[in-house]
């Protein structure tokens, strides 16, 4: 039985996970420099380790209303390059055996909008999985592998 390793974290209450092969790592509270005229998810950039990163509100992304104060970003990577993702917090890493993962109901799946996964289940926890390479609009993560590239 096969065992896959999610970073786990919480929005609204509810829990969502990455899958941990995507996470390079998990920052505290950050101040990024918001950019005119961008969508209204990039909350705007910020420098780690000399390379400038776009902060994305997955609070935005998921339609949730946004929230001020402290947050946690989890810095992803993936065909668009590297970002990081604003959450409320995290929770740490959870392993998902085969059996409790739920491929996405059918009425779920959004072909145009594919973020969602599927469910893991858990100690009477359910947790929306999600896929990281659908994770950003196709617009925006074509800005941010524009913007890695160029920084390259």
């Amino acid at each position: 039985m096969a065992e896959s390793k999610y970073v786990i974290f919480k929005l609204e209450g509810e829990r969502y996970g990455i899958p941990i092969d995507r996470v390079e790592q998990i920052l505290n509270n950050q101040n990024p420099t918001r950019i005119p005229r961008t969508h209204k998810m990039v909350l705007g950039v910020f420098e780690l380790r000399g390379e400038t990163l776009a902060a994305v509100d997955l609070r935005t992304r998921l339609d949730f209303a946004p929230q001020q104060g402290d947050a946690n970003y989890i810095i992803v990577s993936g065909s668009f390059g590297r970002t990081a993702l604003r959450v409320d917090t995290v929770d740490g890493i959870e392993d998902f055996d085969d059996a409790d993962i739920d491929e996405s109901p059918e009425m779920l799946k959004d072909t145009n909008d594919a973020f969602f996964n599927s469910i893991g289940r858990k100690k009477d926890q359910l947790t929306v999985l999600l896929d990281t390479e659908h994770l950003l609009p196709k617009d925006i993560a074509k800005a941010v592998s524009k913007a890695h590239k160029a920084a390259a």
